[in-house]
Parts: C-alpha cells; sequence; structure tokens
C-alpha cells in the first residue's frame, strides 16, 4: 500500500488569516504540541503575509524570533517556507545579497525545507535562489504554478530542468483554481512517468472540487498534498481540511501516516479556540457560481480589491474591476497571478476603470517593467496594441537598477538608532515602515510571543473617548485621595483643579480600556508608581494617589470643571492644533476665488509618504519650487508605490497629510501656487 505525504498549513494560516491578538501562549503551545504528534511531512509556517503579519503584531517578538519560537516547540515535524524566488516575502525583487542573507537566518531559525516558486514559471528567476538553499544544507522544493493553458510536456520539462538544479521534489500549485478533477487525473497520469520523484499538489478549495482534485491526483501518483485545520467552510480561501481527505482514501490502495487520535484532539483545540475569531468573507462565496468557467484570481487578490474597494465606496464596481484583471491578464501575455504580478494587474485594473478616463491612458511603474521584461519572461505574446501604447512612456530603469546591491548597508544605516541586529535590518528590507513601529513597541512591551490579549496601535484619546472618561468623574465615579485629605465619600473640591487628572497618561488609560474591553474580565487594576487605576465593565474609573507629587505623561488638551457633574462635557474639551512636522498645515482655505492656488489630490485610497524610503529627505516642503514632472509624494496601494507628479510649475505652499497617514480618494494632500 502506497503512503502519501501530507504538509501541513494550519500554523501559517492562522497568522496570516486571522489575529494572532486572540490566541494566548497556552492555546498556541498547546497546538504546537498535538501539530507535531501527528506525523506530517512538514508544516508551513512562512508564506504569503504571514511574515508581514507576523511583524505587525505586538507579540515582542519579531518573525524570526517567533519562527525560532515555533522551532523549540516542534522537534520532530521539519519546518517548511514558501518564497518567492526573488521576491521572497514581499512584493519587490531582491539582489542575491539579500537572498542569501534571508536563506541563511531562515536556516538557522528553524526553516529546513524551502517551496520557492516563480509567478512567471521563469526558470532563470530560480536558479539563485534554489542554489542558496541548497548551499545551506536544506531541502528544496521547486514550484511550478499551474497554468491550464500548457501541456503534460510543459510540465514534465519544466520539472525536469528543477530536478537538474539539484531540487528533492515539486509541487504543482493551483494560484488560482483553475484545476478541475479530469485534469488533475490526466495531468498525474503523465507526471507519474518521472521516476523516483516526489511530485506535490497544491491547491485552494476555492471552488470546492478541491478534495476530488487531490483524489485524482493521489490516486495517479501525486506524493503528497497540502491540508489545513483552518477550515474552508469557515474560510472560503483555504485548503481543504484534513478530514474528507482521510475519509475519501478508505479502503482504497493508498494510505497515510497521520495520528487520528491527535487530529481528533487539535480538530477540537482549533473549533473552540480558533473557529471563533476566523472572519467570514461572503465575497468568496458569490463569486463561486458567478464565475464558474474562468479563473477566480488568488484569494488574498480577491481580498485586497473588495478591501481598496470598499474604502473608495466603489465596492459596486467590483465585477467591473475583476473582469477588467481578467482582460489585462490575456492582453499582457497571460501570466499567474501570484505575487507579485497579481499585485500589478490588480492595480493596473482599478486604474483602467476607475481612475482614468479610458484604459491603457495610465501605466503604472510596475506594469511597464513588466511588459519590458524586468520581473522575467512572460508565458505568452503582449498585444501589440499595448505594446503601442508602451511606447509613449520614457524608458524606466531596469529592476536590477531599481534594487540596489548595497540594499543591506543602505538598511543597516537606516536603523542604526533602532536595531543592528541581521534579521531586523532584513525585516526592514522588506517592510521599513512596519519594523520601525515594532522595534519602537518592542521596547514598550516585554512579553510572551503571543500575550492573549488584542491590543491595536495606541493613539491619543478622541473626544468621544475623553468625555466618556470625564462624565465618569463628574459622576463621582473617580475619586482622589491625596494626603489623607480626601475619602472615598468626599466629592472633589472645585478648588483642587483636578490636577491629578490631568496628570494621568492618555495613552496608558486608552491601552487599558481596551485591555478590559478586549478580555474576560469584569475589572482590572493597574498601579502605577504611586497612581492605583481601578477600570471595570460598569462604566466606574477609580484612582488613588498617596504621594504628594507624582510624574506621569499629562492628560492634556483638555479643560473640565466639575461645577455641574452632570452637565455636558464636550464644551469644555480643547484640542490642540496637531503640529507633528514642520510642514503641516492645519487645512486648506477658501480658494474658490484664487485660479492660481491647485490641490493635489489622492487617485486612490492609500497611504501618504511624504519620501522615497524612511529615513530620507522628503520629496518636498512648503515653499519648495516644484516643476511639471517633480515627484510631491507616494500613495501607497495595494503595495504598489504610485508616485503622486506634478502637473504644474509652482511653489508647494501647503502640505496638509503628515507621513504615513491614511488618505482617502480625492483627498487634498497639497496646494501649490502656480507661477
Amino acid at each position: 500500500m502506497r503512503k502519501i505525504k501530507i504538509t501541513d498549513t494550519t500554523i501559517r494560516d492562522i497568522f496570516q488569516n486571522l489575529s494572532p491578538g486572540n490566541i494566548n501562549i497556552k492555546n498556541f503551545d498547546e497546538i504546537l504540541k498535538l501539530i507535531d504528534e501527528i506525523n506530517f511531512e512538514s508544516l508551513e509556517v512562512w508564506g504569503g503575509a504571514s511574515f508581514e503579519r507576523m511583524l505587525s503584531n505586538n507579540f515582542d517578538k519579531s518573525p524570526w524570533e517567533i519562527l525560532s519560537y515555533i522551532k523549540s516547540k516542534v522537534s520532530g515535524t521539519p519546518l517548511q517556507a514558501l518564497l518567492g524566488a526573488r521576491n521572497l516575502v514581499n512584493f519587490d525583487y531582491y539582489p542575491k545579497d539579500i537572498i542569501k542573507r534571508f536563506i541563511r537566518l531562515s536556516s538557522k531559525n528553524g526553516i529546513s525545507i524551502f517551496r520557492i516558486y516563480d509567478a512567471l514559471n521563469d526558470i532563470e528567476n530560480l536558479k539563485v535562489t534554489i542554489d542558496e538553499v541548497l548551499k545551506n544544507g536544506s531541502k528544496c522544493q521547486g514550484t511550478i504554478i499551474y497554468d491550464p493553458d500548457k501541456k503534460e510536456e510543459f510540465y514534465i520539462d519544466f520539472i525536469t530542468e528543477l530536478r537538474s538544479l539539484g531540487c528533492h521534489s515539486v509541487c504543482i500549485k493551483d494560484a488560482e483554481s483553475t484545476l478541475i478533477p479530469q485534469k488533475s487525473k490526466e495531468l498525474f497520469m503523465n507526471l507519474n512517468k518521472i521516476n523516483e520523484f516526489d511530485i506535490y499538489l497544491n491547491t485552494k478549495n476555492l471552488k470546492g472540487l478541491q478534495v476530488s482534485n487531490y483524489f485524482e491526483a493521489l490516486t495517479n501518483g501525486c506524493s503528497g498534498i497540502d491540508l489545513s485545520f483552518i477550515s474552508s467552510s469557515y474560510y472560503d480561501n483555504n485548503l481543504p481540511t484534513v478530514f474528507p481527505l482521510i475519509l475519501s482514501l478508505k479502503d482504497s490502495e493508498i494510505s497515510h501516516l497521520l495520528n487520528k487520535d491527535r487530529i481528533d484532539e487539535l480538530y477540537r483545540l482549533i473549533k473552540k479556540d480558533i473557529y471563533p475569531n476566523i472572519h467570514k468573507n461572503i465575497t468568496f462565496s458569490s463569486m463561486l457560481f458567478s464565475n464558474l468557467n474562468k479563473n477566480l484570481l488568488p484569494g488574498w487578490l480577491i481580498l485586497m480589491l473588495e478591501n481598496q474597494l470598499s474604502e473608495i465606496g466603489a465596492i459596486d464596481k467590483f465585477e467591473i474591476v475583476f473582469e477588467e484583471i481578467l482582460r489585462i491578464k490575456k492582453e499582457v501575455g497571460n501570466p499567474s497571478m501570484s505575487t507579485p504580478i497579481g499585485q500589478i494587474i490588480g492595480g493596473q485594473a482599478i486604474l483602467n476603470t476607475l481612475i482614468s478616463d479610458k484604459r491603457w491612458e495610465i501605466i503604472s511603474d510596475e506594469m511597464q517593467l513588466l511588459l519590458k521584461g524586468s520581473f522575467g519572461k512572460l508565458p505568452d505574446k503582449i498585444d501589440d496594441n499595448i505594446l503601442n501604447v508602451l511606447k509613449s512612456y520614457e524608458n524606466i530603469e531596469n529592476i536590477s537598477d531599481l534594487k540596489n546591491e548595497d540594499l543591506y548597508e543602505s538598511c543597516k544605516s537606516d536603523l542604526k538608532k533602532y536595531s543592528q541586529d541581521e534579521e531586523d535590518i532584513l525585516s526592514y528590507c522588506f517592510f521599513p515602515d512596519r519594523t520601525i513601529k515594532f522595534l519602537k513597541q518592542k521596547k514598550k512591551l516585554r512579553s510572551n510571543p503571543i500575550d492573549g490579549l488584542k491590543k491595536e496601535e495606541i493613539y491619543e484619546l478622541t473626544q468621544k473617548e475623553s468625555e466618556k472618561i470625564l462624565k465618569s468623574i463628574n459622576k463621582n465615579d473617580f475619586f482622589i485621595k491625596e494626603n489623607g485629605r480626601k475619602s472615598e465619600n468626599e466629592q472633589p473640591d472645585k478648588d483642587d483643579n483636578m490636577i491629578n487628572i490631568s496628570n494621568l497618561d492618555v495613552k496608558k488609560i486608552k491601552e487599558i480600556i481596551e485591555l478590559l474591553e478586549n478580555s474576560n474580565l469584569d475589572e482590572i487594576k493597574i498601579e502605577s508608581g504611586d497612581i492605583k487605576l481601578t477600570l471595570n465593565k460598569s462604566g466606574k474609573i477609580k484612582t488613588q494617589n498617596s504621594a504628594d507629587n507624582f510624574e506621569l505623561s499629562r492628560l492634556r488638551d483638555l479643560e473640565y470643571s466639575t461645577e455641574k457633574p452632570s452637565g455636558p462635557i464636550s464644551e469644555n474639551l480643547a484640542e490642540q492644533p496637531k503640529t507633528t512636522e514642520k510642514n503641516i498645515s492645519a487645512g486648506p482655505e477658501d480658494m474658490s476665488n484664487n485660479k492660481n492656488i491647485i490641490e493635489v489630490k489622492s487617485p486612490i485610497v492609500g497611504v501618504f509618504y511624504n519620501s522615497p524610503t524612511p529615513g530620507e529627505p522628503p520629496f518636498v516642503t512648503i515653499g519648495k519650487k516644484v516643476r511639471k514632472g517633480d515627484t510631491l509624494c507616494i500613495v501607497e496601494a495595494m503595495k504598489l508605490m504610485n508616485k503622486i507628479n506634478s502637473d504644474y510649475d509652482g511653489i508647494v505652499e501647503k502640505i496638509l497629510v503628515t507621513n504615513e497617514e491614511p488618505v482617502e480618494y480625492d483627498q487634498a494632500m497639497m496646494i501649490i501656487k502656480t507661477f
């Protein structure tokens, strides 16, 4: 009886698709212990957006440290990573130095199997990364993105080439859910001609056919498959779960090594602790029947499009953008929609349908690079009409020039005041802003890898939140005891000026409120220096100050009155203007009568960046002269960095948004006075 090999992606799915803040360290350890006892061939823990999501959470551990932590708990099962050959865990392509460092440190921290893919199935893109994996003594699984238009000979030739490069196995990855059972049967019947070489299949459950696809593949020679405990019935874009596949093999000539008792235990644990926190997305389900005979796009791309269109109030245009993506895909040579090609085509589809007056009026820099071959060789011929439009664009730098070979040293210099650890520097190379935020946060947090309570990024209290606290104060729920003068039954005198209240740390109050609201606790008591703070879900806030004087960050921007405890508070709030940067203005003036004043508006929902990379000087400052075509800023959307160039000669009068601030579609970002 032939025994198949099964890779589990549950750990990766937990980080990529859920909020890890909803998992406490005790439950996470139980999951790791059980999953290690099931006898999976490997556990995929990195892939897709998991690295970025790990970096963005309040674990006090970097993705590298989380990986090392998982390895310390999982001793019997190899850990696996899915990586882009040249883009690794991000959108951009990286120089050889970064690739070498990343593979070496990944191996050091626990990855022993690397599944390497290229979105264009370009063998030249794969060679460097495969070579580095082998040099580090790890196993390499070459990956082929499934293309329904390719004949079996294409896959046989590709597998032969990957094998000659030293790959230990190959995975056929159905990134767009286009595989159907009959094709799965035919494909693996032909691939079965390749002797003594493991060929795996990875396919998502987006069309509900994937258990059948797996069954047909396995019964016709497929060596192994991917499964997950994050059920596709809860999350449409996931892999098939373990149970239906195991049941489908009953009484067949195929068996497995999985421990069924441990599977049952793990299923119960995940069902209890994970399923309640899974966000169900109806977009996937609604598309299953309306697009039966079309590509369904990778699930992450569908989610990205849905979020982007929701933000600009154009979710009703989803089908239009979706159809445009399929049209562009065909026009530009029918590439796979895997990262980074999916982002490029998705971004261009929004430009073509919602931003530009006509199709291909604007071509993003990334799309220009793709069409010029900088990402690799496209599978098919580019439409002649697109090539003619491209001729009107100026020459753009080759992608090898865009990623400087000195990138690591440059990032090391940028990060010197935060960290000089090689892992942190690499994280900064991929996600600079998130890495800086993480390292700043890490200085404040000293906790377990997962602390069990969801804590979002802390901001200043909003007016509404401030009013809520002050209303509690004015309703005698806030008591002060100072030098023995006050008791809990006495109301603070007006002459006290509430000095102790104004000394409370705003950010700490916000954090404590969120801790309480996201926990199962009814009350939290906190002691900080000489302050004792009690919060409970009944709305009462109590403090006690036992010292003559204490120092905490002041609760600025608030004025309050105790004359009328039951009266409204909002009219007593005074908000200070924000002056985060010297060149930030409070807002645009009335410019209806000034024809020389131009508002620079965001063409898309995204994040405003005032400089090319963190630490570099801003593109423009107030008072700077600009010429037509000069870059004013960047608006990042769908991981595409969209340069916003000036359409006029003039002087920057005002900058209306701060660096890294989200901007809406058509929001004014700058004001330019034209010459």
